[in-house]
């Protein structure tokens, strides 16, 4: 997917999502067999210890830069996993 800029004409056949609400963020550096994990960790270890469980109803968000490659173990992207307070 891509960022709506303002201004700008989109095909019609292509659809939108808004997305909101609360997501913890990460930036991810590493190979593609690492980010299973990655992911995992955040979800088990760091949401629960930092108050938060995953909201499973909404996306999962990754932004990337143009240049980004699967094969480059120095690439990074930005993780984003929508959450809830544990109290939800």
């Amino acid at each position: 997917g891509i960022e709506r800029q303002d201004g700008v004409e989109y095909p019609e056949e292509w659809s939108s999502i808004h997305i909101g609400g609360k997501f913890a963020s990460s930036v991810f550096q590493g190979t593609k067999s690492e980010f299973p994990m990655f992911v995992s960790s955040l979800i088990a270890q760091f949401l629960p210890t930092n108050g938060y469980q995953l909201d499973a109803s909404r996306a999962h968000v990754q932004i990337m830069n143009h240049q980004f490659s699967l094969q480059d173990p120095q690439a990074q992207e930005l993780v984003l996993i929508p959450v809830l307070n544990m109290e939800d």
